[in-house]
């Protein structure tokens, strides 16, 4: 058995052309694991039988086991060490992989497990579809111990400004843990952002850097590294960032702090060009000037409770504003990204200019996915009002955060009979029913409609095809006809494409088996 390392091959997803005897064929079967709640470094039982069923010997290949986020899909998570079969496999020969390893750290929340065989791609094999089982009829919920490591980025620099793709680039600042506890392994990233005030991550600017610790009260000087440009980023002008752990392999208390953006920075263009300003001069400026809530991790909160929110908004306009919303936000990074809705949102009365306004808002939390979240506060972020500045508008609560916990699933909902018609395109007709089949009422969740492009063995969430359906709730042992919605598809360039039917990809509904969740159609042709 040897490991694997889970970030130094990833695949490409391949179309496959060849369905030929005399090639072999890897079959993985009989999958289970235990137990069902874990944390990262607990026992975890692997189960799962791969066998050859085709004509020919298979040369060495992996075998994996992930946790998908999305009913086995998409694969998000090595879960423990995979195992490389060295001799391969015999035609007619199979390997029973059965053993305990220390579950892999990955972020907190619900998990579909999921085998897979040869994913790299190493074994050409008379059927690719048949590589990877997910594990039916249960999930695994993983809630890590709370560490006492705090990753902080510190004076985030970049240079050369303009820069070229294949040019150096130079960094300064480092990277601090300000914890009293080693951090284990984690990466530093380096991003670009198409989003302007407030960053995401658009694009990778250059190779990554491999921490394997950082010791409490360790620096890591971020000018002793070398990194190109990468050759496909986009011209333009653009925040740029250095991000830590952004795949949230160390549980922080506050990872707030876990990023850091620089404005201005030129790529791929010969001189300085100034950012356009949407600025209006003599208008409000509202400001989230101070923001917190309760109760915060440690204590776990269940949908349907209340968690109360403190906020502070002022208006350091010269105008009045005008009324507004004021949003409560959930974010996975830090605060990098809004991730999900915590709860519903207030509608504000207009502020004067310099006056501010405390509000004191008990809500119930929202269906949101397992796991912790820091909480931000948004004013505004539909873009009602004209201000002066747009830099104020969120609210990052540091030091604490929100731990979303759901009562184990007993709800399943199942897509059944998908079927795609297009008799006038771009209008579009749905078959096949979502039902309920468990013994309680499923409350809202979204079915969506994607496209990806080619007929790939495993297709991804690459596009959305058309808008979503918006289902309020069905009822315990009920059903809902997707012929009775239909939609007009987004603009798609021709081809052939995989269109896949996805309810609940958010994970609003807390269920006990999402591998029924969605369904593939395969070579849907558009514009020919």
């Amino acid at each position: 058995i040897t490991t694997f390392d889970p970030y130094a091959v990833m695949s490409v997803p391949v179309v496959v052309t060849v369905r030929a005897p005399g090639m072999p064929n890897i079959v993985v079967s009989q999958a289970d694991f235990a137990p069902t709640q874990a944390a990262p470094s607990d026992p975890f039982l692997v189960s799962a039988f791969v066998e050859n069923e085709g004509d020919a010997p298979a040369r060495p290949f992996w075998v994996e086991v992930w946790g998908s986020r999305t009913g086995g899909l998409m694969l998000d998570r090595f879960l423990a060490p995979s195992v490389r079969l060295s001799h391969g496999l015999a035609s007619g020969g199979s390997y029973s992989w059965v053993t305990v390893a220390p579950l892999e750290s990955v972020p907190d929340g619900p998990y579909t497990v999921v085998y897979a065989a040869d994913r790299p791609g190493e074994v050409s094999e008379s059927n690719e579809r048949d590589n990877r089982v997910p594990v039916r009829g249960k999930r695994l919920v993983v809630l890590r111990p709370q560490t006492k490591v705090d990753l902080v980025v510190e004076d985030f620099g970049m240079a050369p400004n303009p820069a070229v793709s294949g040019q150096e680039l130079m960094f300064s600042g480092r990277v601090t843990n300000r914890g009293s506890q080693a951090s284990g392994r984690f990466w530093i990233e380096f991003w670009g952002s198409y989003d302007h005030p407030y960053p995401t991550t658009g694009f990778f600017l250059c190779d990554s850097i491999l921490v394997a610790n950082l010791p409490a009260g360790g620096r890591l000087d971020l000018s002793s590294y070398q990194r190109r440009l990468y050759n496909n980023v986009p011209s333009g002008i653009f925040m740029v960032g250095c991000v830590v752990d952004r795949i949230d392999a160390i549980n922080e208390l506050d990872e707030s702090n876990n990023y850091q953006f620089v404005d201005g920075q030129v790529l791929n263009r010969p001189a300085l060009t100034a950012r356009p300003s949407f600025a209006v001069p003599g208008a409000a400026d509202l400001a989230v000037t101070s923001a917190t809530f309760s109760p915060a991790e440690p204590v776990q909160v269940t949908p349907g409770t209340t968690v109360t929110f403190s906020v502070v908004v002022a208006n350091r306009g010269a105008a009045e504003s005008g009324v507004f919303w004021l949003e409560y936000w959930g974010s996975r990074d830090g605060g990098l990204t809004l991730s999900e809705f915590l709860a519903l949102s207030d509608r504000v009365e207009s502020l004067l200019p310099g006056a501010t306004r405390n509000i004191v808002s008990p809500k119930t939390l929202l269906s949101v996915p397992d796991g912790p979240y820091t909480v931000v506060v948004v004013v505004d972020r539909l873009d009602e009002l004209m201000e002066s500045s747009e830099e104020n508008n969120r609210f990052i609560v540091t030091g604490r955060r929100l731990l979303a916990l759901r009562q184990p699933g007993d709800v399943n909902l199942a897509l059944d009979q998908f079927a795609v018609s297009a008799s006038g395109w771009p209008n579009i007709t749905f078959g096949g029913v979502v039902r309920n089949t468990s013994a309680r009422d499923s409350g809202p969740f979204w079915v969506e409609f994607w496209a990806c492009p080619g007929d790939l063995d495993y297709p991804a969430l690459n596009r959305f095809l058309c808008d979503s359906i918006r289902v309020n709730n069905v009822p315990a042992g009920g059903a809902i006809s997707l012929s009775a919605y239909p939609r007009t598809s987004y603009a798609l360039p021709p081809g052939c494409y995989s269109i896949i039917g996805f309810v609940d990809r958010p994970d609003h509904v807390n269920e006990t088996d999402e591998t029924d969740n969605y369904a593939i159609v395969r070579n849907f042709v558009v514009g020919q």
